[in-house]
């Protein structure tokens, strides 16, 4: 299987993406993301998901359907 540019790069942005932004999370973008959906309601489709971080902090919506169209990120999507 031949892989394309980048290809291989990007499957460990997504393997350690949750890591990454772990000190962003606790700092200032978990406040970010409970004022971008927290107060969302009924059903939210988020399209490009990417891991799922912002699932935690729909507070407010009966259902969430998470999409993402990247199979490298798809895999972490919690």
């Amino acid at each position: 299987m031949t892989e394309r540019v980048g290809e291989r790069e990007h499957r460990y942005f997504a393997r350690y993406y949750d890591r990454i932004t772990q000190v962003a999370e606790r700092r200032w973008l978990g406040a970010v993301r409970d004022r971008l959906v927290g107060e969302l309601g009924g059903q939210v489709l988020e399209i490009g998901a990417g891991t799922g971080a912002n699932l935690a902090h729909y507070r407010g919506a009966a259902r969430v359907v998470a999409a993402e169209p990247d199979r490298a990120m798809r895999h972490y999507l919690r």
